[in-house]
């Protein structure tokens, strides 16, 4: 859901981290968000590939690397 969110929706990135930051979620949780973007990464890699008409990256792409950064 939280991988899912950040792909579609870059405006709720920065309020995420600040939550993150702030202890809620255990390490469990961050491990399994690891786990979720790496997945995501390695199944949407056709979908990633793809550059569009002017060579930009796609949307999602951009912000699940700007979450992760």
């Amino acid at each position: 859901m939280i991988l899912r969110t950040i792909a579609n929706c870059d405006n709720l990135i920065g309020p995420l981290l600040k939550t993150m930051n702030k202890g809620s979620f255990s390490e469990l949780s961050l491990d399994m968000l690891v786990f979720s973007i790496l997945r995501n990464l390695t199944d949407k890699q056709h979908v990633y590939q793809v550059l569009d008409s002017e060579a930009f990256v796609c949307s999602e792409l951009r912000n699940v690397s700007d979450f992760t950064a």
